[in-house]
């Protein structure tokens, strides 16, 4: 946390998670916002202060929703999908984590840090089933939710669980907010883990959770007709099935009969809603949405209007450099805005502030993120830009452009770009 008092001009900036003010200056005390100025509405709190740093558009922090950092070491390694393919990819992906990253894992990890932060992000969501990961996240500047990954389909469940509670207990570290579970996908745990997993949520309801859900048609297809091409993997590969019958059911369907689907805080991927739709994860859930991840594989648009219309409060998230060719916030706010041209401006910046900041993930750990706020934490994003931006269209355009550029990054009020 900074003591220093500090300010901070913008041209324009993303102010509330609402409204888009121009010429404002962000008055910073011991880490906080503690308040917000027009040119238009002087005020005896600034007369002293000289500006800090300026830019041309200042954002709150870019919170990164969804990652795995450990997999940092498989960028430009892994077979790129074409919407069909991610039974290959897991086999690909299967082969390589039996191999290692070598002398190259941590490094590769050094390096995705510094490209996070370059990106804008201040915060990120990390799924890890290696706890260096999060040691690595620990010793950066950037925040944390930790998400131990709970892969179980063979071997004795509650030892696993345990093991894996104890192990998010033990990280620690000035960055780290939060700490939960990620199962994985509903075709990773067996019956005895599911029976584990709802009994450590019974006595412990606290705990985040977060899924990866319907990503592909083959994942649909294995829990609803026990076919497609997830389910001839399997069999390929001689792995255990997750269910000892085939559900007949959408993987949600499939986990709220489980008794899990109301303990999920947040699901990833979400490409596939199925007839439920998506209205159970208004907030403080979450679906966060990974448009690197999407472009990597080549798959077809989600229907965004679709969940949207529903409630759900969309977030977006990086995933790995093992499905993604950046980890750059800034970067998944251009894909997304070129994939969706009916997402304003607005959205696009909340989808990767507001939105995750409002999440159990992140309203869990009793901080507030993701906006530009009286009493919120000093995390922002300073961004030149040779577009004006003035409204809503051109603050959409600034985005978009490749020609935008992140100058600074600011987290508790301390430059850490």
């Amino acid at each position: 946390m900074s003591s220093e008092r500090r300010l901070i001009h913008a041209k324009a900036a993303w102010i509330n998670g609402n409204e888009l003010g121009r010429n404002v200056s962000v008055i910073i005390e011991k880490g906080i916002i503690a308040d917000i100025l027009r040119s238009d509405r002087p005020s005896d709190s600034s007369a002293t202060l000289a500006p800090h740093r300026s830019c041309d558009l200042l954002l709150p922090g870019l919170i990164n929703a969804h990652c795995h950092l450990e997999y940092s070491w498989l960028r430009g390694r892994m077979p790129r999908g074409d919407g069909q393919s991610f039974s290959e990819w897991l086999e690909a992906i299967n082969r390589m984590k039996a191999d290692g990253g070598g002398d190259d894992y941590l490094p590769a990890m050094d390096r995705a840090i510094e490209e996070m932060i370059r990106g804008g992000m201040t915060c990120v969501v990390n799924s890890f089933v290696d706890p260096q990961s999060m040691v690595k996240l620990c010793q950066s500047p950037l925040r944390a939710v930790a998400l131990c990954e709970v892969l179980h389909l063979r071997g004795d469940a509650e030892s696993a669980l345990s093991g894996a509670l104890k192990t998010i207990e033990e990280i620690a570290g000035e960055g780290m907010m939060g700490r939960g579970l990620n199962p994985h996908a509903p075709f990773t745990v067996n019956g005895p883990m599911r029976a584990a997993l709802r009994e450590a949520f019974a006595k412990s309801p606290d705990i985040h959770m977060a899924w990866h859900v319907a990503e592909t048609v083959g994942e649909v297809e294995m829990f609803e007709s026990g076919t497609g091409e997830l389910m001839e993997f399997f069999h390929r590969n001689h792995i255990p099935l997750p269910f000892d019958e085939v559900p007949r059911a959408h993987p949600a369907s499939f986990l709220n009969d489980e008794g899990l689907w109301d303990s999920c805080d947040a699901v990833f991927h979400w490409n596939y809603p199925g007839l439920a739709g998506s209205s159970h994860f208004a907030a403080p859930r979450a679906i966060v949405h990974c448009p690197g991840t999407h472009e990597f594989f080549g798959r077809p648009p989600i229907p965004m209007k679709e969940i949207l219309a529903d409630g759900a409060n969309v977030c977006f998230g990086t995933d790995s450099l093992a499905s993604s060719d950046s980890l750059s916030m800034m970067e998944m706010v251009r894909l997304a805005g070129e994939s969706f041209p009916f997402i304003t401006g607005g959205e696009l910046v909340n989808m990767t502030t507001r939105n995750p900041g409002r999440s159990r993930l992140i309203t869990g750990t009793g901080t507030k993120l993701g906006t530009i706020s009286v009493g919120a934490e000093a995390d922002m994003v300073l961004v030149a830009s040779p577009i004006v931006v003035f409204n809503d269209p051109t603050l959409r355009a600034a985005l978009l452009s490749r020609d935008c550029n992140v100058t600074n990054v600011l987290v508790g009020g301390n430059d850490i770009l």
